[in-house]
C-alpha cells in the first residue's frame, strides 16, 4: 500500500506494477500525463481517507553481484517501520541500491515502512536473506556497529564494505559479531546513551561515502 503525494509520484517513476489508483480530482489534473494507462478512479476527501493504493511488490532476486557496490547495508533484526524506512531513505540519499535484512526484520512493504521512505523505496532493493550465511565468507569487508569499536574515523575500509546495524534495543546478534572483521562505533562526545539504528546508519554510510566516492 502506497500513500501520499510524494510516494505516489515516485511510484508512478518507478518499475513497480501499479494496479489502482484514488486520488482527488485537483490531484489527478495535475498529474493526469503520469498515469500510463493505469486504472483511475476519483475520490473525495473524505474518501481518500479510508482508501490506500496496492502496488505489486517486485522479486528482489538475490545475488553476490550486490556486493560488487562501494557499500552495502545489512540489518539484523530491525523492528521498528520508521527506523527502516529512514534506512531506506538515507540509501537512497547515497546511492546504496541494496540492503541485506534479516528474516526476522519488520516487513519493508508495511505501509509504515513505505511511508517513512518517502518515496525511495522505489529505487533501493531490499532482500530478506539469512545474514550468516552470506556475509561468514566476507568477513574482511563487514564492519559491525557496536558501542565500543574502533572509531569509525580511523578505519581504512576495503573497497566492498558491508555496514551492519542491530537491533534497536538488543544490538547485533552474537553469532553475526563473531564473523564481522571489525568492530566500529561512532566517537561520542556527549552523554546521549546511543544513537537511533537509522541515525548510526547514516553517519557510517556518510563516511564511507566519502571515502569511497
Amino acid at each position: 500500500m502506497v500513500e501520499g503525494e510524494k510516494a505516489v509520484a515516485e511510484l508512478l517513476l518507478s518499475g513497480f506494477i501499479v494496479d489502482d489508483i484514488y486520488g482527488v480530482e485537483e490531484w489527478q489534473l495535475k498529474n493526469r500525463v503520469k498515469f500510463k494507462g493505469i486504472n483511475l478512479t476519483t475520490v473525495s476527501p473524505k474518501e481518500l481517507e479510508k482508501l490506500s493504493g496496492f502496488v505489486q511488490i517486485p522479486t528482489n532476486n538475490f545475488s553476490d553481484a550486490v556486493f560488487k557496490q562501494p557499500v552495502t547495508i545489512a540489518l539484523d533484526f530491525i523492528q521498528d517501520p520508521g527506523n527502516l524506512g529512514t534506512i531506506i531513505r538515507t540509501a537512497d540519499w547515497y546511492g546504496v541500491k541494496n540492503i541485506l535484512c534479516s528474516e526476522n526484520c519488520v516487513d519493508a512493504y508495511s505501509p509504515k515502512v513505505i511511508n517513512a521512505t518517502m518515496g525511495s523505496f522505489a529505487r533501493v532493493n531490499v532482500h530478506y536473506i539469512n545474514l550468516e550465511e552470506v556475509l561468514a565468507p566476507l568477513g574482511n569487508t563487514v564492519y559491525a556497529c557496536v558501542m565500543d569499536g574502533e572509531s569509525l574515523y580511523t578505519i581504512k575500509p576495503q573497497q566492498n564494505s558491508i555496514v551492519l546495524i542491530g537491533n534497536e534495543g538488543k544490538g547485533i546478534s552474537e553469532h553475526l559479531l563473531k564473523i564481522a572483521e571489525k568492530k566500529i562505533s561512532i566517537p561520542k562526545k556527549g552523554g546521549a546513551e546511543s544513537l537511533n539504528a537509522a541515525i548510526a546508519t547514516a553517519v557510517i554510510v556518510d563516511h564511507l561515502a566519502r571515502m569511497h566516492p
